[in-house]
């Protein structure tokens, strides 16, 4: 539930260093408030909705339906002199009119806290998310979020404790060990990860000569799930980055290290050594990091941009490359789950508004490597703000699962008509390809129109139409569909 209106990882990212952050979990503590401050908002949703399509059958085979959907929901933040904890939690109960059988509960979740248990020393932080995901790469999921056509419910959950140390203007030291867990539903499988990384940054002494030095081990255990068996996993890291301060705008970046992975699901399995050469350009309003690397037994580069237009437009992008599982990429982006000043949750990495795993690609438990790039805008302008976002993620499979692409993008628009109402609308473009779709090609365009007004303080009516077209070249994957939907929001 965004609670005000917003215009808007992988191993192997861009320079490859830890110059930047001092960890991987979380790294807003300082926004903690100077006293305890708790505030506890329940609401409730209730919606109808008509669709045309409710098991999103090919043509000709549409069956039409009414959906009741009630919603409760839960937000708590809580701020003190060495805490912060942020939830939102939800439930969609949806009852179908006609077919019974499609009625259904689909929890959301979403939680970050960071506590302070020894003053300056020992920190806790912890990151949750419950959402809907497609199983498999190409799976139909309705447009409109108030039909229980939405995937398989997943879990991931992170438990952090971690060690600071200062040796005066020398160096930073954090040894951190993270847990990280995986759920799904509907026999997507699980997993369990144990991490200790401990992590040493120059200080203050070294300004023209900055680095880092890191030692990490991660080890992994993948329950049974589709064409792989339970199994172990291993990663093992030490890695030395260094960053020359050549002006005040421009600085060159080189890396050495050595890295064992082991996942019997990959077809080759890096052992060996790794290293990356780079160079970071900043100004004023750009920040641009271009490096190129040997790493995972192959050579690849890495980019990291953005460019702030105004205090309140900006453009990102970036590009690179891992081996991870579903498993892996989730915890990462997890991890950076973090809220802006209001409460709405972002990733730290953007302070866009969070979103995880909207690319289409189905959750995938065997090993593959990953190729990603990513472009986004955010702009706000007196009453209207704009979103939007472009990708390409490729992802070579393994053993057990063929290579699958996803590509597109996404265009939202919000205007405020008065302090009361507000229109918005979507437009989304999704393509994939490959992997469990057994060589079918989706193309999916989706478009959103809301409207909502603010009834009293604490009561907001809405009305939404969602309508959504997937071209496939399997007759059997292709559905059109139309959403209408009206409801209250009430807050208490």
């Amino acid at each position: 539930m965004s609670r005000s209106p917003q215009g808007g990882g992988m191993r192997g990212v861009a320079g490859g260093c830890c110059l930047a952050l001092l960890g991987i979990v979380g790294d807003g503590f300082g926004s903690a408030a100077s006293a305890e401050d708790w505030s506890f908002k329940p609401a409730i949703g209730a919606y109808e909705s008509f669709t045309s399509n409710a098991r999103l059958a090919p043509p000709g085979d549409e069956d039409w339906d009414f959906i009741t959907d009630l919603e409760p929901s839960l937000v708590v933040h809580g701020a003190g002199s060495r805490f912060t904890l942020d939830l939102d939690a939800s439930v969609k109960l949806l009852l179908y009119a006609r077919d019974r059988s499609l009625s259904t509960a689909l929890p959301s979740l979403m939680e970050a806290n960071t506590t302070e248990l020894i003053p300056d020393l020992l920190f806790l932080d912890t990151r949750a998310w419950v959402g809907q995901q497609p199983k498999n790469t190409g799976q139909a999921v309705s447009g409109s979020q108030f039909t229980g056509q939405q995937g398989a419910t997943t879990a991931t959950g992170i438990i952090s404790p971690y060690i600071r140390n200062h040796f005066g203007d020398f160096a930073d030291s954090q040894l951190r060990y993270t847990f990280s867990g995986f759920l799904g539903t509907s026999g997507v499988g699980s997993s369990m990860t144990n991490s200790l990384t401990e992590t040493l940054v120059s200080g203050p002494q070294f300004q023209r000569v900055k680095w880092s030095v890191t030692g990490a081990a991660s080890f992994s255990q993948y329950s049974n799930s589709g064409n792989t068996g339970s199994r172990r996993t291993h990663d093992l890291l030490a890695e030395v980055d260094g960053e020359y301060v050549i002006e005040d705008w421009v600085s060159a970046l080189a890396g050495v290290g050595y890295e064992s992975i082991r996942d019997e699901t990959l077809d080759n399995q890096p052992n060996g050594p790794i290293g990356m050469v780079g160079v970071r350009l900043t100004g004023a309003r750009t920040s641009l990091v271009l490096a190129f690397n040997h790493r995972f037994d192959s050579n690849y580069p890495s980019m990291d941009f953005s460019y702030q237009i105004s205090s309140q437009s900006q453009i990102r992008a970036s590009y690179a490359e891992g081996i991870d599982t579903t498993a892996s990429l989730f915890a990462t982006d997890v991890s950076f789950l973090a809220t802006d000043a209001f409460g709405n949750f972002v990733d730290a990495r953007t302070a866009q508004l969070f979103s995880l795993g909207n690319t289409g690609l189905g959750v995938q438990n065997s090993a593959f490597r990953q190729r990603s790039l990513t472009v986004g805008y955010v702009g706000v302008f007196d009453r209207d703000s704009v979103n939007a976002s472009g990708y390409l993620e490729m992802r070579d499979g393994s053993r057990s699962e063929s290579s699958e692409t996803a590509f597109g993008g996404i265009v939202g628009w919000r205007h405020e008509i008065s302090p009361l109402d507000e229109v918005g609308a979507t437009l989304r473009f999704q393509h994939t390809s490959g992997g469990s779709s057994q060589g079918g090609t989706q193309n999916t365009v989706n478009l959103g129109i809301s409207y909502s007004r603010k009834l009293s303080d604490t009561l907001t009516g809405v009305a939404l139409y969602d309508f959504t077209d997937r071209f496939s070249t399997k007759s059997s994957d292709r559905f059109l569909e139309n959403v209408v939907t009206i409801g209250l929001q009430k807050s208490f």
